[in-house]
C-alpha cells in the first residue's frame, strides 16, 4: 500500500514511497479568485533556461470539472477546432539577408503561416553584401522592419564596429549568432521556431532550447551531397565543403530538431534509411502558394516588364553553377541550329560563378547571337520572362544531390503554361511523367540527343497539351497548401504544433526534476551528495569549452587570433554561460565560488581594454 506525504514548499504535489509524484487538486485559497497554474510554454523551459515571469491562465471546464489549460501528454497530432485554436507566434531563422529575391521558400512559408492566422517573425543577417547575387548595399537595412506578412529582425550586435564581420560570420556554430537568437526569441515571446537550412540549424536549435521552445528544421537540400559536388574555390572551402563535417552537422541538426520538413519523398526515404523515425519527417515540396498562382496571370500582363523573343526560345531561371547542366542545353541549341529552318534561342535569367564560362562556350559553339544571359531579374518580372518563352528547361546533372531535391522553377514553368524539358533526375522526372507536362531527356544524353528532343517539342499542338496539363496540375494538386494540408486543418502550422506537443512530454519531466530539487536543502546534502549540482557544473564546463573552441575558430578564420582577443571573448562567454545556466531556486557552493573567478576575469578584461584604448589614443592626449 502506498502512502504519500506533502512535498515541502509545493501545495499541489505529494511524494510517495517510490520517489514519484502525482498531482492532486490544488486548494482553493480564495473563493472568488481563479486558480492559476504554470502554462504549457513555461513547463517546456529546461533547467538553466533564460529567466522569465510566470503567466497566469484561467482554468476551463472539461467533463464537468475544472482542469488546468494544458494539453494532455498523450496528444501527438492535435485535432483543433476554430473555437479552441490559439494564435501561434512562430519565428523563422535564416542565415542570409532577408527579404531576398531568391529565397522563395521562406517567403512562401511566412505567407502561409500568416494566412493561417499565425504571427511570424523572421530573424536574419544584416550584411552589406550578398556574394551569390553580387550586390553591395550602401548602408545596412533597418534592424527591425515590418514587411507586411512578417516582422523582420536583423542581427545588430557591434554593427558599427570592425568586429561586425567577425560576429556575423556565416558559420553553423557561430556563438554570437546563437546568443543573439536566444535573446531575440525571449523578447519576441515565441511559441515555436523554424530553422531554415543546416547553416541556421544549430544556432537556432541551441537558442530555442535555452528558451524551452520546439524547433522545426526546414531541410531544403541534401547539404552533404551539395558539398561533394561544389568546387573548392578558396582555402576556407576546404572546411566549409568538407563532406564528413557537413554530413555530421546535418545529422546532428536532424537529430536535435523536434520535427523536420524535406522537399521530396526520396529525401525522406534516405533519412529513414539513416535511422531517423518516419513520424519525425514530413514532405513539404517547393510548390507555389495558391495566391501566387492567382496573381501570376496579372503579372504577365504588366507592360513594364515585357520580354520579346521573336524565335522559338528555351528559357531558364535560376543560379548558374556547373551542376545546373546548362552546357548540355548550349550543345543542344548548337546542334539544332546546324540545319535549315528557324533557329532555336536560349534565354537565361540568373547569375552565378559559371556564367562567364558558359558565355565563352556559346562563343566557341558559334551561337552567341542565339543565347541571351539577362542576369537576375526582379521577381515581379519572372512571369513576363517565362511567358515570352516556349519551353522551360531544367538540365540538372543527375547525381545523388539532384535525385533528392526539386527546384522551384519546375512549378514556375507549370504555372506559366510552359512545357518542361528536363534531365532524368528522379523527383523532377516523376512529376513531368505523371502530369504529362513535357519531355524527359534520355540518360547520359549528349548535344545531338538534346537537339532531337528540342526539335520534337517545336510541335505547337504538343506544347499546347503539355502546357495545359501542367497548369491544371498546379491548380489542382501541386500547391503549398495541398502539401501542408497533410498535417491537418492548420496547414503548415500543424507540424509546429506537433513539435510543441512532443516537446511538452519531455518538458514536464524536466519540471518535475525542478520541483524535486526545490524541496531539497542543498546545504544539508553538500555538493558531493547532490547529483544535480554535479550535472549543472559539468554543463557549465561543456558550454564554456564549446564557446572557447568556437572563438578560436572564428579568430583563426578571420586571421585575428591573439591572446588578448581570445581572453576577452572567453570572459564574455563565461558571463553569458553563467547567466544562462543560473538555477531558478538554488545557489550551490560551487556557484558562489565562481563569482570570485568572474570578478577576477572582469578586472583583467578591464585592464586589457584600458591598455588597448591607451594604445589607440594619440600621444599627449592624456
Amino acid at each position: 500500500m502506498r502512502t504519500s506525504t506533502p512535498v515541502p514548499g509545493r501545495t499541489g504535489l505529494r511524494e510517495n514511497r517510490l520517489g514519484g509524484h502525482r498531482r492532486v487538486r490544488l486548494r482553493r485559497v480564495r473563493l472568488r479568485r481563479r486558480r492559476a497554474t504554470v502554462p504549457a510554454r513555461e513547463r517546456l523551459r529546461p533547467v538553466g533556461a533564460v529567466r522569465s515571469r510566470l503567466r497566469r491562465r484561467p482554468l476551463r471546464r472539461v467533463s464537468g470539472r475544472k482542469t488546468a489549460r494544458s494539453t494532455p501528454v498523450s496528444v501527438i497530432e492535435p485535432q483543433m477546432t476554430p473555437a479552441h485554436s490559439t494564435r501561434q507566434n512562430v519565428g523563422i531563422v535564416v542565415q542570409d539577408n532577408y527579404p531576398l529575391d531568391r529565397d522563395v521558400r521562406t517567403r512562401k512559408m511566412a505567407k502561409s503561416l500568416t494566412g493561417a492566422g499565425e504571427t511570424v517573425s523572421i530573424f536574419a543577417r544584416n550584411s552589406l553584401d550578398d556574394p551569390d547575387l553580387g550586390a553591395i548595399r550602401d548602408e545596412h537595412p533597418p534592424r527591425s522592419e515590418d514587411i507586411g506578412y512578417a516582422q523582420v529582425y536583423r542581427f545588430s550586435w557591434l554593427l558599427s564596429t570592425w568586429l561586425f564581420p567577425l560576429v556575423t560570420a556565416k558559420l553553423p556554430v557561430n556563438p554570437f549568432w546563437m546568443l543573439w537568437l536566444a535573446f531575440r526569441f525571449r523578447d519576441a515571446d515565441l511559441d515555436a521556431v523554424v530553422a531554415c537550412d543546416v547553416r541556421a540549424a544549430l544556432p537556432a536549435i541551441a537558442a530555442a532550447k535555452l528558451n524551452g521552445l520546439p524547433v522545426v528544421l526546414d531541410l531544403r537540400e541534401n547539404f552533404a551531397e551539395l558539398a561533394r559536388i561544389k568546387p573548392v574555390e578558396s582555402p576556407l572551402d576546404h572546411l566549409a565543403l568538407n563532406v564528413p563535417l557537413v554530413s555530421a552537422i546535418e545529422r546532428l541538426s536532424v537529430g536535435l530538431a523536434d520535427h523536420v520538413w524535406v522537399v521530396t519523398r526520396e529525401r525522406k526515404d534516405a533519412l529513414v534509411a539513416d535511422g531517423f523515425s518516419p513520424s519525425k519527417l514530413s514532405v513539404v515540396s517547393n510548390t507555389p502558394l495558391r495566391s501566387e498562382i492567382e496573381e501570376f496571370a496579372d503579372r504577365v500582363d504588366d507592360e513594364t516588364t515585357r520580354f520579346d523573343w521573336s524565335a522559338f526560345t528555351l528559357v531558364y531561371v535560376g543560379s548558374i553553377n556547373r551542376f545546373r547542366g546548362l552546357d548540355l542545353i548550349l550543345e543542344g541549341v548548337a546542334h539544332a541550329n546546324r540545319g535549315e529552318g528557324e533557329p532555336v534561342h536560349l534565354a537565361v535569367a540568373g547569375d552565378g560563378p559559371d556564367r562567364e564560362r558558359l558565355e565563352r562556350l556559346s562563343e566557341e559553339l558559334g551561337i552567341e547571337d542565339e543565347v541571351h544571359f539577362v542576369g537576375w531579374i526582379d521577381p515581379e518580372a519572372v512571369p513576363s520572362f517565362l511567358d515570352a518563352g516556349d519551353v522551360g528547361v531544367i538540365p540538372h546533372v543527375v547525381n545523388r544531390y539532384t535525385n533528392q531535391t526539386v527546384p522551384n522553377k519546375l512549378f514556375d514553368y507549370m504555372m506559366a503554361g510552359l512545357p518542361v524539358l528536363t534531365t532524368p533526375a528522379d523527383p523532377i522526372a516523376c512529376v513531368v511523367r505523371t502530369v504529362g507536362c513535357g519531355r524527359v531527356l534520355p540518360p547520359n544524353a549528349d548535344g545531338a540527343a538534346t537537339a532531337a528532343v528540342v526539335t520534337e517539342m517545336r510541335d505547337a499542338e504538343l506544347r499546347r497539351r503539355w502546357a495545359q496539363n501542367g497548369r491544371d496540375a498546379v491548380e489542382e494538386s501541386y500547391s503549398w497548401e495541398t502539401d501542408a494540408s497533410r498535417f491537418g486543418r492548420r496547414c503548415a502550422t500543424d507540424s509546429v504544433l506537433r513539435a510543441n506537443e512532443t516537446r511538452a512530454c519531455s518538458g514536464r519531466r524536466v519540471t518535475d526534476r525542478l520541483r524535486r530539487l526545490s524541496a531539497v536543502d542543498s546545504k544539508a546534502l553538500g555538493p558531493s551528495s547532490n547529483p544535480m549540482a554535479s550535472q549543472r557544473r559539468m554543463r557549465v564546463v561543456r558550454m564554456q569549452t564549446a564557446w572557447m573552441l568556437a572563438v578560436v575558430g572564428l579568430l583563426v578564420v578571420t586571421e585575428s587570433l591573439s591572446l588578448d582577443l581570445f581572453f576577452l571573448f572567453s570572459v564574455v562567454g563565461l558571463l553569458l554561460v553563467t547567466e544562462l545556466t543560473t538555477s531558478f531556486s538554488l545557489t550551490p557552493d560551487w556557484r558562489r565560488r565562481l563569482r570570485w573567478v568572474l570578478a577576477a576575469a572582469v578586472v583583467a578584461s578591464a585592464y586589457l581594454v584600458a591598455n588597448r584604448i591607451l594604445a589607440i589614443l594619440p600621444g599627449g592626449m592624456l
